[in-house]
């Protein structure tokens, strides 16, 4: 194909290209296609080596699913106040739990409160009318500022 062109270049000292444009443009879609194909076969082994760690961390992860499922469930609340067995056996003290707390229902929690405001109105000599009279009177005053600050806004 290309014998005579070829046969000129050398004969004239390269002032006959060589090549061809028809040759030029194999020779670069030649070189494009291969390295086409290089780039599909890395790729391909990256999507295989992401696919197999993929299913590595699913695996991990499943197993790890079945060990948190296989640990038994705390007793709920509801059964621990209802029925007097399971709150004995729950309550028992234990090598692995050496005191026992009671249930803590709404009722025992607002009583609890209610002892330590007694406490500490005994210790500083205040009573509960001073403390609430101290609480709307900062909320007053809260009021007063948020009321303020929006006039201040408004008349911007």
């Amino acid at each position: 194909m290309g014998l005579t062109r070829k046969l000129m270049s050398v004969s004239t000292l390269g002032a006959v290209d060589m090549r061809s444009d028809k040759e030029r443009t194999a020779a670069y879609t030649d070189t494009l296609r291969k390295e086409a194909r290089k780039q599909t076969k890395i790729m391909a082994q990256q999507a295989a080596e992401q696919s197999a760690h993929l299913a590595r961390q699913e695996r991990e992860l499943r197993a790890e699913v079945a060990r948190v499922a296989s640990v038994p469930a705390p007793v709920p609340p509801a059964a621990r106040s209802v029925e007097p067995e399971v709150r004995e056996e729950v309550q028992a003290p234990s090598p692995e739990r050496p005191y026992v707390l009671p249930p803590l229902t709404t009722q025992s929690a607002n009583v609890r409160r209610a002892e330590l405001r007694a406490q500490y109105h005994a210790q500083h000599g205040t009573s509960d009318a001073d403390f609430w009279e101290k609480v709307n009177a900062s909320n007053a005053a809260s009021r007063a500022y948020r009321a303020e600050a929006k006039a201040r806004k408004r008349d911007r």
